[in-house]
């Protein structure tokens, strides 16, 4: 079923993607997203894994692709450290923002 997810996900972000991952073949974009969710258990706790599949670099820059509201996926990044707890990091349509918990984007 991941599997089915990852694929469609790579087809999506050949077709809707912005022009630097346009350019990409659905292998290509499919490689870089099963590289990501490998990585799933390295990264931080929040809601944005709903709607994101991320890699962590060097334990602090979060690297994603989120989903907006209109399900168009978008790369955005973070520095981990300029979010500390007890806020955690949310999908503000397809943009990581550090958020209080109870706090909506």
């Amino acid at each position: 079923m991941r599997r089915l997810i990852l694929i469609i996900a790579a087809l999506v972000l050949a077709a809707l993607a912005p022009v630097q991952l346009a350019m990409a073949t659905e292998s290509e974009a499919l490689n870089r997203l099963q590289l990501l969710a490998q990585r799933a258990t390295d990264l931080p706790k929040g809601p944005y894994q709903q709607s994101c599949q991320c890699q962590i670099s060097g334990g602090i820059f979060l690297q994603c692709f989120c989903a907006n509201l209109n399900a168009r996926m978008f790369q955005t990044n973070m520095d981990v450290r300029t979010c500390p707890q007890p806020k955690e990091i949310k999908n503000c349509d397809g943009t990581l923002r550090c958020k209080e918990k109870a706090e909506e984007c």
